[in-house]
């Protein structure tokens, strides 16, 4: 039996369910209802689950960002693409994402912590220039007057196709409004292709930054859906009932008196009157934006350390004897070369202990008869000591720890 629409989807599945009893009819049941309930219908112009959508990596990619010296596997994946721009307007598609690469690496912490990034921009051809839901590829449209949304069946199935893991998706809109959004439910954002600034204030949104100033509709739909509104605007970073809750940066004058007004209230905190996060376009992010988004990038990745070598195992202890066996750190961190804050930043710092006793090391220690006879234990802990990170929670982000259990054939 052929099935052309959602109706004959429900109404097939239906008489297979009557045939059958027990679980497997409450199991098909179920499916035919998820079915017949699945969205909009489309009028065939642009099928959300079409294979084109799945084959985007045929198009070809392009890296616009990748640091060589730092050879780390598990770099975050921000991929650039575009929704709205037919086959004409492709190359100013990419302008646009150098644009934006650009912007943001002299932006801080990301010119400071770019080694852990990998941006990439992925060419999408849609059929109609600026927004048009039903045809072009990403069903990208204006929720509200500043506000963005794609389909996110399309955006997902999109970016499944890229062959790798994509850790953030930036979707740049062809339209002269200044129009943006970060949905993280879908794990994706959408800002005007001509506004860098818009984008990465939407990008620090999908990291977990509220925004600064008090959103009216947001607050409407928080209250109809019956949400705590104080209790929201806590859970954020960046929003506080409690003024004194950057206490810590406001000793030595790195940060003034919170501002009044937040996000979902006008009865909450933000840190600073001036933050990326008030102001989309030219303002840097505060103190409290800035270290949060570090820890952030450190939680993403991993932690500063990439790999140890020989492999710990809880299982197998590491032989020690006469020839040296050596252990050795592959690390992430801060980029040396770029002066932020008027500063460079600080080499991580690393310390091994043998059997509790301290170990003077750089990112390799070799262990023989020598110097490790009768030892069991070995443990590393790599951290990054930045000066943009003062906060307890914020620095377990920036540490790595590791451990060897030691077996010794010295006599």
């Amino acid at each position: 039996m052929k099935l052309r629409g959602a109706k004959e989807v429900g109404q097939f599945v239906a008489q297979v369910s009557i045939r059958r009893r027990g679980r497997c009819r409450l199991a098909v049941v179920s499916f035919a209802l998820m079915l017949v309930g699945c969205g909009p219908e489309y009028n065939g112009l642009f099928d959300p689950l079409d294979d084109r959508l799945g084959k985007a990596e045929q198009q070809g990619s392009e890296t616009l960002f990748d640091l060589s010296e730092f050879a780390d596997p598990n770099k975050l994946e921000i991929v650039i693409t575009g929704d709205g721009y037919t086959a004409d307007e492709q190359e100013l598609l990419r302008q646009q994402a150098k644009a934006l690469t650009d912007r943001l690496m002299i932006v801080d912490p990301f010119s400071r912590y770019g080694g852990l990034l990998r941006i990439r921009f992925v060419p999408l051809i849609s059929a109609r220039s600026g927004l048009a839901p039903e045809q072009n590829p990403l069903g990208c449209s204006a929720m509200t007057i500043r506000r963005a949304v794609c389909d996110e069946r399309r955006v997902r199935h999109w970016r499944d196709g890229l062959g790798w893991d994509v850790g953030e998706t930036i979707v740049l809109l062809n339209v002269a409004d200044p129009l943006g959004g970060a949905h993280h439910k879908g794990r994706y954002i959408t800002a005007i292709g001509s506004a860098p600034g818009i984008a990465i204030h939407e990008l620090a949104h999908a990291f977990g930054l509220a925004d600064e100033y008090i959103d009216v509709a947001v607050v409407a739909e928080h209250v109809q859906r019956g949400a705590s509104v104080l209790k929201i605007a806590d859970s954020k970073p960046n929003c506080s009932t409690d003024p004194t809750r950057w206490a810590i940066w406001q000793k030595d004058g790195s940060l003034g008196e919170p501002e009044a007004g937040c996000y979902y209230t006008a009865r909450a905190y933000s840190p600073s009157a001036h933050c990326k996060m008030r102001y989309t376009t030219e303002a840097a992010f505060c103190v409290v934006c800035r270290e949060f988004l570090v820890a952030e990038l450190y939680r993403r990745v991993g932690g500063p350390l990439i790999k140890a070598t020989p492999e710990p195992s809880p299982w197998r202890r590491t032989p020690i004897g006469v020839s040296p066996t050596t252990f050795r750190l592959d690390l992430r961190g801060p980029r040396y070369d770029v002066i932020s804050d008027d500063s460079r930043a600080a080499p991580l710092i690393i310390e091994w202990k043998l059997d509790g006793r301290v170990i003077v090391a750089g990112s390799e220690l070799s262990l023989s008869c020598d110097n490790a006879r009768g030892a069991s234990k070995l443990s590393v802990t790599v951290r990054d000591p930045s000066r943009w990170v003062r906060s307890a929670a914020a620095n377990l982000a920036l540490a790595s720890e590791q451990t060897w259990w030691l077996r010794s054939s010295c006599r």
